[in-house]
């Protein structure tokens, strides 16, 4: 059964909405998949890859902003039936915090350009970002699968199955910054990193749990 069977979809200003959403959606996977490979360079050495990934986020960042704009100005203006343009707006500003936490841990590489990581907390660090990136793209096909309420329903499943698993993973990464010899400048630092990584997971679960809510608000 079709999500959209319960709201008012296919007047132009609904659709527009539901494409401008969509294409938030892809944009924030975009900027997603940049931070893992900027911090990937960072954490290899690698500073020109770095400072490329790290700009291509801030400007996905802008471009994403002036799309929640628009499907504010959409929502505001009239597009969906009141009940159901709230949790719209919620959505699509949950998916905004999806790309300021990714802009918010690529910003912060900047001061640890440099940084000698021990052995081993690279190959923990990929993982983690690897599945940071899975975790957001399954919030993408949710999406993407917009007409389909038994897909969505399952790929919220998945969402918040990896971000089980990303933190998991920052668990032990967190443990391994605190049992190392850091000083207090970079552990400080790394820390924080961490939590901005670990935002990007968490704020995707915030997206797939408005939008099981919306899928909730308007069954039969």
């Amino acid at each position: 059964m079709s999500f959209f069977d319960f709201l008012p979809f296919g007047k132009s200003k609904e659709k527009d909405t539901i494409d401008l959403i969509q294409e938030q959606v892809s944009l924030v996977y975009t900027s997603v998949e940049c931070t893992r490979d900027a911090i990937e360079a960072l954490a290899g050495g690698n500073t020109r890859v770095f400072a490329e990934k790290r700009d291509t986020v801030n400007h996905l960042e802008d471009r994403i902003d002036g799309i929640t704009r628009k499907i504010e100005e959409n929502l505001y203006s009239g597009a969906f039936l009141a009940v159901s343009r709230s949790r719209i707006l919620d959505f699509a500003e949950d998916v905004d915090d999806v790309v300021d936490a990714a802009k918010d841990a690529v910003n912060i590489g900047d001061v640890l350009a440099g940084l000698n990581l021990e052995e081993g907390f690279h190959a923990l660090l990929r993982k983690h970002l690897d599945a940071t990136v899975d975790c957001v793209g399954f919030l993408k096909k949710c999406v993407e699968n917009i007409n389909n309420s038994e897909k969505i329903s399952e790929y919220i499943i998945k969402v918040r199955e990896e971000e089980h698993r990303v933190d998991t993973i920052a668990f032990e990464l967190f443990h391994r910054i605190r049992s190392s010899k850091y000083d207090a400048k970079n552990f400080i630092l790394l820390s924080k990193m961490l939590e901005f990584m670990n935002n990007i997971s968490d704020r995707s679960e915030d997206a797939s749990d408005t939008l099981k809510l919306i899928t909730l608000m308007h069954k039969p």
